[in-house]
C-alpha cells in the first residue's frame, strides 16, 4: 500500500475551498491525469454519492467510480476510487483555517493490484510528486485575483 500526505495553505476561504473541492466537475481541472469527471449520483455530495472518472494511468485510460465516504460541510471530504485498472485508492481531504485562508491537507492511500504491484516504489514517488503538483494547481486556480474570472464552482 502507497501512503501519501500532503498540506498546503490556500489564500481562500475554507468555504470556497471546499465548494471548489467538492464540486466533482472541477476535479479535472486540477488533476493532470484525470480527463473527465462526471456525477452518477444526482443532487449535491453526500456520503454515498457517487461519481465516475476517465484517468490516464500507465499510458492508459481507465474507468473509476468513486463513492464519497465521508463529508462534513467545510471541513472534511472524503472518497474511495475503484478502477477497472491497476490502481485503487482513497482520498480524505481536511480543511483548517489559518490565518489569511484556509490550510488543504490530503491523507491518501493507494493500491496496486496484480503485476503492478513489483512497480510499487517507482510508483509511489511518482504518486506523491504527481499529487503535490494537482493541489498546487488547485492553489493556483483558487487564489485567481478577485477581480479576474473567477473558476467555475467557486
Amino acid at each position: 500500500m502507497i501512503h501519501i500526505e500532503h498540506s498546503i495553505q490556500i489564500g481562500r476561504s475554507r468555504s470556497e475551498v471546499f465548494d471548489f473541492l467538492t464540486n466533482v466537475e472541477n476535479l479535472p481541472r486540477w488533476q493532470a491525469n484525470l480527463v473527465q469527471s462526471v456525477p452518477i449520483s444526482d443532487g449535491p455530495a453526500r456520503v454515498g454519492f457517487q461519481f465516475e472518472e476517465t484517468i490516464h494511468v500507465m499510458m492508459r485510460r481507465i474507468r473509476a467510480v468513486c463513492t464519497v465516504t465521508e463529508i462534513k460541510a467545510n471541513e472534511r471530504f472524503a472518497f474511495e476510487m475503484r478502477s477497472n485498472g491497476p490502481l485503487d485508492c482513497d482520498a480524505h481531504f481536511e480543511l483548517q483555517p489559518v490565518a489569511n485562508g484556509t490550510r488543504l491537507t490530503l491523507i491518501g492511500t493507494a493500491r496496486l493490484r496484480g503485476v503492478w504491484r513489483l512497480l510499487q516504489p517507482i510508483v509511489a514517488g511518482e504518486l506523491r510528486k504527481e499529487t503535490l503538483a494537482e493541489l498546487m494547481a488547485m492553489k493556483a486556480l483558487l487564489e485567481v485575483p478577485q477581480t479576474a474570472v473567477a473558476p467555475a464552482g467557486i
